[in-house]
């Protein structure tokens, strides 16, 4: 899936149902009192709703934050992405999304096809690998025979890797996708929940159009019987698998994803549901 085209496809729909697009003003501030975001070309918008949708390093996010109206998850929760393009050569990589772990502890890497170029990424918990991610994300290029890694043009980025609020908003302000954390801890999939939260922000803001400030409360309500625990069963059993020795989980995770490779996609798309963590979670929670 070409990110360009899925954007411009969801753009053209939000334009046609009413919205106003303004290319190239990005925000630069939020002021949470005066319910304000300001752009980089110095404009100034105010709204009855406040929708942060802003990515990882989201404004809104850290307005609030600094406000102290939300509350930051103890744990740390951010990883740090390598990603490059390399052109597409018949039989030398994947033709379907490939998600590949043991190259890096506490992570993961990914390799997904586009129609002329094929998309290679790596990441890993800040905390626990530190300088140790360059090496892993050459490593693993190389094993995948693609070009010399010091060939390639490759970017930094963060991602959300268990960073997700408990109440990803306050009043008449509501966080969703990224920008409230919501990346699948486990197998790092975002855009299920990117759908799912602004589905549920949707319907907050209609049955709040009366009063905006209850928006959060009703869409936090609904957030945490739904997606909350579902991020809080795959960060368990992530923390369980990544907690043992490589050589011990690589071979589990391989395991499981080529002996049911649907009920793993399932999970990730919320089909499924995590809760099968349920009880390792208490157990590691009571010893």
């Amino acid at each position: 899936m070409d990110r360009r085209t899925y954007d411009h496809h969801w753009l053209q729909h939000a334009v046609s149902a009413g919205a106003e697009f303004h290319p190239n003003s990005a925000v630069t501030a939020f002021d949470q009192r005066r319910r304000e975001v300001t752009t980089a070309k110095g404009e100034k918008w105010t709204g009855r709703f406040i929708i942060g949708a802003d990515g990882v390093n989201s404004r809104v996010r850290q307005a609030l934050a600094k406000a102290r109206t939300i509350d930051e998850p103890a744990h740390s929760g951010c990883a740090t992405a390598l990603e490059c393009f390399v052109p597409r050569r018949e039989g030398s990589l994947p033709r379907c999304p490939a998600i590949y772990y043991g190259y890096v502890p506490w992570g993961y890497g990914w390799s997904f096809p586009y129609p002329h170029h094929q998309v290679l990424g790596i990441a890993s918990l800040k905390p626990k690998i530190r300088c140790r991610l360059k090496d892993g994300f050459r490593e693993f290029i190389a094993s995948l025979s693609s070009p010399d890694p010091g060939a390639l043009r490759i970017q930094s980025h963060g991602l959300p890797y268990g960073n997700y609020l408990r109440n990803p908003g306050y009043e008449n302000v509501l966080l969703l996708g990224d920008a409230a954390g919501l990346a699948d801890p486990f197998l790092g999939e975002g855009i299920y929940y990117a759908h799912r939260s602004a589905q549920l922000a949707a319907q907050a803001v209609i049955e709040s159009r009366a009063h905006p400030d209850a928006a959060a409360g009703r869409y936090c309500d609904s957030f945490r019987r739904t997606i909350y625990p579902e991020l809080r069963y795959a960060r368990a059993g992530r923390q369980i698998l990544f907690s043992l020795p490589p050589n011990f989980y690589f071979p589990v995770l391989a395991a499981m994803l080529r002996l049911m490779p649907k009920f793993c996609e399932e999970t990730i798309q919320g089909q499924r549901s995590f809760k099968w963590f349920r009880r390792k979670e208490t157990q590691a929670g009571a010893g």
